[in-house]
């Protein structure tokens, strides 16, 4: 009965690093994902409005 449970614990270990490496690799896409959305949303905005700014008082990179 012993290495019943010994080997169901291994399993069950095992099954939750799988599914924690799984999710942080989803989290990281998303991640980039949402980082290249925003800097798309983020040049757009600027485009639109820049016109009506101005001249931008930071220098040119």
């Amino acid at each position: 009965m012993m290495t019943f449970e010994s080997e169901y614990r291994r399993q069950a270990i095992r099954t939750l690093r799988e599914g924690r490496e799984e999710a942080k690799s989803e989290i990281a896409m998303e991640a980039s994902r949402y980082r290249r959305t925003f800097a798309n949303w983020f040049s757009r905005m600027h485009a639109v409005t820049a016109p009506f700014l101005g001249p931008s008082n930071r220098p040119m990179r």
